[in-house]
């Protein structure tokens, strides 16, 4: 049973989370990649196994990668690796892949 310290503890890292997904979330629909990727990192970092996540992660670096030619390694080693980890996810995930023809 969780002591109420380790309840508000949570309860701050969840509040955390959902606030730098929604700056990512705002960064992401402005277009502004590199801004939506620092804010959805610090999410992960707080939630690594998290799905929605790691999936905003990936769609936001395979768009700098396709709009900026920045991040293209990385947007390929997160999806392949969600790919393996997520196979349920995986008609979603190729719609990412989608985006990065010029790396697959």
């Amino acid at each position: 049973m969780l002591t109420n310290k380790q309840t508000l503890e949570q309860e701050d890292k969840e509040k955390s989370f959902l606030l730098l997904i929604k700056d990512g979330d705002l960064y992401f629909q402005n277009r502004e990649w590199h801004h939506s990727i620092y804010f959805y990192k610090k999410a992960k970092d707080i939630s690594p196994k998290n799905y929605d996540i790691n999936y905003r992660l990936v769609r936001s670096y395979s768009y700098h990668c396709k709009n900026e030619l920045k991040n293209c390694l990385e947007t390929k080693e997160l999806l392949n690796e969600l790919f393996l980890v997520f196979p349920d996810k995986e008609n979603q995930l190729l719609e990412v892949k989608s985006i990065l023809e010029y790396e697959y």
